[in-house]
């Protein structure tokens, strides 16, 4: 799934509180790591918009998890790249999905993961794909924990205490979409993906 960014998703993203979004790996839990989980926060909604699968956006107030869809919980983990995936899609293999390792507690069932495609940190997002999902206890379960600093490949060094998975384990958005709507139209859930 891959969304273009609008002006409008742009700007909403931009002017959200900076409490939104106040737990990103990027140093200093900067302003463009908030924009960049924003931006993916809004098209999440857009692809459940969509798919006529009813939700709350809860991140303002919950801080835990952005999502609530009937019982279950979403949180959606968004990373910025200079790259596009549709212009390098050898890169979707190699690289992976961080989430800071203060959040292995957090109420949550799901994490969704995004790619933010900027020419640079200084340009507006182009666009947002959708990379894969996976359950939050499969996550901890199979994840690589890291420390900042740590080099975990030649010249590549940690931003955070964290947790990482390649984002070839996760399973693709079709089926969480699917299941999402199989839970509001028939009060169940694939409680084996969980």
């Amino acid at each position: 799934m891959i969304f273009s960014v609008s002006d409008l998703a742009h700007k909403w993203a931009m002017q959200r509180k900076p409490f939104y979004n106040q737990h990103t790996i990027k140093e200093g839990g900067d302003i463009r790591g908030k924009y960049t989980g924003n931006i993916g926060e809004f098209f999440f909604s857009e692809a459940l918009q969509k798919n006529n699968i009813d939700h709350c956006c809860v991140g303002s107030s919950i801080h835990s998890h952005d999502f609530v869809v009937g019982s279950i919980t979403i949180d959606t983990k968004a990373k910025e790249r200079t790259y596009s995936y549709i212009d390098r899609p050898g890169r979707l293999d190699a690289d992976e999905g961080h989430i800071a390792l203060n959040q292995e507690g957090f109420a949550c069932d799901i994490y969704v993961f995004a790619s933010s495609h900027a020419s640079s940190s200084a340009e507006p997002a182009q666009s947002v794909q959708f990379i894969g999902w996976i359950s939050k206890a499969s996550f901890w379960k199979q994840c690589q924990r890291v420390g900042k600093g740590e080099e975990t490949a030649p010249n590549f060094f940690e931003r955070a205490d964290a947790g990482k998975l390649p984002y070839k384990k996760l399973s693709p958005m079709g089926l969480l979409l699917d299941n999402l709507s199989d839970h509001m139209t028939k009060n169940r859930f694939d409680k084996e993906i969980l």
